[in-house]
C-alpha cells in the first residue's frame, strides 16, 4: 500500500543515515548536498535486500570526507545484509579500503586479478604497475608517473594486447596475439607475455 510503501522508504532513509526522513522525504534532489543524494541511490539500491550490490563509481566527485563516509555505509550494509559487493572503480583508494579480491581491467580485457595485497604488493602486469605509480604516496617524496598514450579505440580493438601501444615494456608477440594467462597462486594471475617469457625461462633453468 502507499502507506507501507512510505513507511519503508522513511526506514530506509534512516538506515543510509539521512537525518529527519520524514521530513526528507518530500524534497526534491536539488535540496540535498551530494552525499546525501548517493545515500538515496544506495537506500534504492538496498531496498528488496539484495544479496549483489554492484556499484560502479560511487564515491565520484565527491569530497575525500563524504567519500570516507559512503564507503563506511556501503561496507556497514554489506555487513548487515550478508550481501557481496562489486566496486568498479578506476580509484585505488577505494579499492584498497574496501575490496578484497580485485580484477584489473584494460581495453575490455581481465589483464591481472589477485587479492589486495597481491595486487598492490606484488603487482605484475605493467598497467597494475603503471595504475599504482600515478598513486600519490606522502611517505614517498616521488613524483607521480603518468601513463603515456591514449586507451585504445574499442571500436576497432588490437588483436594483441589492449595495453600494448601504452606499455615500455611491449614486444613485438605482444600486437599479434593476446597474451597467455601466467598463474602465480590460487587467487593470482596475469596475462601478459613478459610474464609467460619470464615464466618459461624459469622452467628452462629448472
Amino acid at each position: 500500500t502507499d502507506a507501507e510503501a512510505r513507511a519503508r522508504a522513511i526506514e530506509l532513509m534512516g538506515q543510509v543515515g539521512i537525518p529527519s526522513p520524514e521530513k526528507r522525504l518530500n524534497q526534491y534532489p536539488h535540496e540535498f548536498s551530494g552525499g546525501m543524494r548517493q545515500r538515496i541511490i544506495i537506500a534504492i539500491a538496498l531496498a528488496n535486500n539484495p544479496k549483489l550490490i554492484i556499484a560502479d563509481e560511487p564515491t565520484t566527485a565527491l569530497d575525500v570526507t563524504i567519500q570516507a563516509q559512503v564507503l563506511d555505509l556501503i561496507r556497514d550494509m554489506k555487513e548487515k545484509m550478508n550481501s557481496s559487493v562489486i566496486m568498479i572503480t578506476h580509484d585505488l583508494g577505494v579499492v584498497a579500503s574496501l575490496c578484497d579480491r580485485i580484477l584489473i581491467m584494460y581495453g575490455g580485457k581481465i589483464v591481472e586479478s589477485g587479492s589486495d595485497r597481491e595486487i598492490f604488493y606484488d603487482p605484475k602486469h605493467p598497467y597494475t604497475r603503471g595504475l599504482l605509480q600515478c598513486v600519490h604516496n606522502p611517505e614517498k617524496k616521488e613524483k607521480l608517473k603518468p601513463i603515456a598514450g591514449s586507451p585504445p579505440d574499442l571500436l576497432k580493438p588490437p588483436a594483441g594486447c589492449p595495453f600494448v601501444d601504452r606499455c615500455p615494456e611491449a614486444m613485438k608477440v605482444c600486437k599479434l596475439y593476446m597474451p597467455e594467462v601466467t598463474t602465480y597462486s590460487a587467487t593470482h594471475q596475469c596475462a601478459c607475455w613478459l610474464e609467460e617469457a619470464n615464466r618459461r625461462k624459469g622452467e628452462n633453468h629448472g
